[in-house]
């Protein structure tokens, strides 16, 4: 990794610090008072984090490709993201909107007047109402009255809580007052941790709830994007349904592919043919000899098509290069092109602008190029980071963190709920708005005679 690829990952971590840190806070302090500086002040390092990567990709070019392979249970992090990211983003802000809502302006009134968390008597029960199991593990709303112990004597107050089991006189239960300020009320609950989360005290559960489930959504997401030659293409290897051509990389350019998750269609229905957009490819050459077959690989959106054939031909001077791809009596599906003991998926394998012909090359079981001692890892791509495809990104997520500092300043619920919604949509923004940019700039490095004409009118 370069250094502008080092300074972006800095300051990166640095946001990702800050991050982490505000939600360290929130589990400590969940129902604390606002304004919540603390969070205030997390989300202000994560937006220097931000402001230094945007600095950074404005006043760097750069052009970075391949390198060392990762390691091989590294996953495609663009894969993983993309698949839980928006579901991980809604529980954490979920998260902490429930925090700033949850706070109790009247617990609040009692931590400035100085509170007491204590058990108390029953004196007498209410009402006791069954709740159904289907609200949870609490099963009864009580309302009770109960004496509490003020400053100025014992004074019968009547407060309603939940609990898990029915209570009688004479049993006691959790309080919340203000010694000094018997008009401030009184709450009640069956467990200390509720009150305590009420005066700013770690949260009760949901925390914990939260990271349980981001750990399994990120496991999940490991294990679908698990690193390695891609599902189908092991399988094509085993039944020797895998050709591979010695080559060598021409050059880098833009063409036109179908989308990777355009479904199957009709070939004789023009009306049902897949929408054909802008992909990266390689042009390569056999390499037996000059006048050898040209192939035309198309390879992943997020790749620099120029950058990847300038690290490719620096890597075949000293590493054979071969081409594998997956033969039917149809032509070629998706394949690899590797380098040494490195290799680089592509989508489609095309030869002269047809579909290459299943004999072509010769069969294999194995992709192994060089030694070949090592298990075959994919080339580690790193994100080509401009500013005409980056600035945007970065803005939104600035503007995120914006959002989420000025709710931290406690702005009321319906404000706060407003504001949760766009800083949700502002983060999708900037993660997919990327992908956008990366469309656009693969647009205009069409080849002219790729592009569309205006038919004559």
């Amino acid at each position: 990794m370069r250094s502008g690829s080092r300074a972006v990952a800095a300051w990166l971590t640095l946001a990702g610090i800050g991050f982490a840190a505000a939600f360290a806070f929130l589990s400590q302090h969940y129902a604390a008072p606002t304004p919540r500086w603390d969070l205030i002040g997390c989300f202000a390092v994560a937006a220097l984090g931000i402001v230094g990567c945007l600095a950074t990709v404005r006043r760097r070019t750069f052009d970075e490709f391949g390198g060392t392979g990762p390691r091989p249970w590294w996953p495609d992090l663009r894969a993983l993201w993309k698949g839980i990211f928006p579901l991980a983003w809604f529980m954490i802000l979920v998260y902490f909107v429930g925090a700033l809502i949850h706070v109790s302006p009247a617990a609040e009134r009692m931590v400035e007047a100085g509170h007491v968390i204590e058990q108390v008597r029953v004196d007498e029960v209410i009402s006791t109402e069954r709740k159904g199991r289907d609200r949870g593990s609490r099963h009864f709303r009580l309302d009770v009255r109960a004496s509490i112990p003020y400053a100025d004597g014992n004074t019968s107050k009547v407060a309603e809580f939940d609990s898990r089991q029915p209570v009688k006189p004479g049993d006691k239960v959790w309080a919340l007052y203000a010694p000094a300020a018997p008009e401030l009320g009184v709450f009640l609950e069956e467990d200390r941790a509720e009150l305590e989360e009420k005066t700013g005290g770690p949260e009760s559960g949901m925390s914990s709830l939260v990271l349980v489930l981001l750990f399994v959504l990120l496991l999940a997401a490991l294990l679908y994007t698990s690193p390695g030659l891609p599902r189908a293409f092991r399988k094509a290897l085993r039944d020797g349904r895998v050709r591979r051509l010695p080559v060598r990389v021409a050059a880098g350019t833009v063409t036109l592919a179908e989308s990777p998750s355009a479904k199957d269609y009709n070939k004789t229905g023009p009306n049902d043919q897949p929408e054909l957009k802008p992909a990266p490819c390689l042009l390569l050459a056999g390499a037996t000899g000059a006048d050898g077959e040209r192939f035309e690989a198309v390879v992943d959106r997020g790749i620099d098509p120029a950058a990847a054939a300038r690290a490719l031909q620096d890597r075949q001077t000293r590493l054979p290069a071969a081409l594998y791809w997956i033969a039917s009596g149809d032509g070629a599906g998706a394949g690899v092109l590797a380098s040494g003991d490195h290799y680089l998926r592509c989508r489609r394998v095309t030869a002269d602008n047809r579909e290459v012909g299943p004999r072509a090359g010769e069969p294999t079981t194995a992709v192994s190029e060089g030694e070949g001692r090592r298990k075959p890892r994919e080339i580690r791509r790193y994100p080509e980071w401009s500013a005409e495809q980056h600035t945007s990104g970065f803005g939104w997520l600035l503007f995120t963190l914006v959002l989420m500092g000025v709710m931290a300043l406690g702005i009321g619920t319906i404000a706060t709920l407003v504001l949760a919604v766009l800083a949700f949509l502002s983060l999708l923004f900037a993660c997919y708005g990327a992908s956008a940019e990366r469309g656009e700039a693969l647009e205009q490095l069409l080849p002219d005679s790729l592009k569309e004409k205006p038919e004559p009118q």
